[in-house]
């Protein structure tokens, strides 16, 4: 490839004066024959401007220091220069100017990409995305703003700034002044590296601050109610409605096998009846989009979730919601159980998909 001419001048205009005597040095780029022209944050008297060298002729403070300045914008023009030739682009003087300038540099700031993304997630709510995922975008940026403003005294930062230091922060943060545990941290942490990852695809970082960072998932080992305890549970009286439609939805999916997020949308429309006259739920699995077909057998038949559901189709929308709770979240809704149903006889982990653990009951 043919190499271009490339020309950097710096000039005075000695009929451009200023009240203090002095014109400001102008700066030429020339390129094939295209030009463009920029003034320097730099002042001279005129008398003491040597046009043939481009320089200061003073020799106190303020001319070495003028014309230390002019030799460092030379070599930075030329490294612009070399930079662009070695890239292969375009080569002109406006863009040369640009670059010296720092126009062409994305100042993009990290909570701001982080915003940015969760608004687009939450258009998505329904087709890509679910009510508790973006619930968890949400909160791990509100966390990381937390963290950034408690402990580096700032309310953004560069997202080129993020590096792997302040990733480890955050990770401390969270374990030690939110009291996460692991498998929590990590799905945090899969939130940042989302935003990081996607700020490495644009070229907005150079480093991935996740570099040397590991992950290992604990396993949890999940306990189960007895028969006798799911019993003690079904017969218990409770004085606020509210708690007693947990324990009845929570029942529900006991007895069904369903996720609180497939129990929160079923809908009348998901009952059928087959040739025999016995009713099933069937449904795709919100998680994994698996079609099941579940027997409704004879004890959530004879106990729905009072004041909640009904089994005629007919009596409500096919299309609206058969459990009128409030739409609480997961985790709400585990508080309210753990708060008003203490296992009976024993410590029971709360399971995460369908309360206090237990398998789909075969009664």
């Amino acid at each position: 490839m043919k190499r271009q001419t490339f020309n950097a001048l710096f000039f005075i205009r000695k009929t451009q004066l200023k009240k203090s005597g002095e014109t400001s040095i102008m700066l030429r780029i020339t390129i094939e024959g295209q030009l463009t022209e920029l003034q320097l944050k730099r002042d001279v008297i005129p008398t003491q401007w040597n046009q043939s060298k481009e320089r200061c002729t003073g020799r106190d403070a303020t001319s070495i220091e003028i014309n230390r300045y002019l030799e460092s914008v030379k070599l930075r023009l030329l490294d612009i220069h070399r930079e662009m030739e070695d890239a292969g682009k375009l080569i002109n003087p406006m863009e040369v100017k640009r670059r010296f300038l720092g126009l062409d540099e994305k100042h993009k700031m990290f909570f701001e990409v982080f915003q940015e993304h969760n608004d687009k997630c939450r258009e998505l709510i329904g087709k890509d995305y679910a009510k508790v995922t973006i619930s968890r975008f949400d909160t791990c940026l509100k966390y990381f703003r937390e963290m950034l403003l408690k402990q580096y005294h700032l309310k953004d930062i560069p997202i080129k700034e993020i590096n792997n230091a302040i990733i480890q922060d955050y990770i401390h943060f969270l374990k030690s002044k939110k009291n996460l545990q692991e498998n929590t941290v990590i799905r945090y942490m899969k939130v940042v590296k989302k935003i990081t990852n996607m700020a490495l695809a644009n070229d907005w970082i150079d480093k991935n601050p996740f570099m040397n960072i590991h992950f290992h998932e604990q396993e949890v080992h999940k306990e189960f109610l007895t028969k006798e305890e799911l019993e003690i549970l079904r017969t218990k009286v409770f004085n606020v409605p509210r708690l007693e439609l947990v324990r009845d939805i929570f029942l529900f999916q006991c007895w069904t096998g369903l996720a609180f997020i497939d129990v929160s949308e079923l809908k009348p429309e998901h009952l059928v009846t087959d040739n025999e006259g016995n009713i099933w739920i069937r449904k795709a699995r919100q998680k994994t989009k698996i079609m099941c077909n579940i027997p409704l057998l004879d004890i959530p038949l004879s106990r729905p979730p009072k004041r909640s559901w009904t089994t005629t189709p007919r009596a409500s929308s096919p299309t609206s919601a058969m459990f009128t709770s409030p739409r609480s979240s997961r985790a709400a809704t585990s508080r309210s159980a753990k708060a008003s149903c203490p296992p009976p006889t024993r410590s029971t982990r709360w399971s995460p998909t369908a309360g206090w653990a237990c398998p789909s009951s075969p009664w």
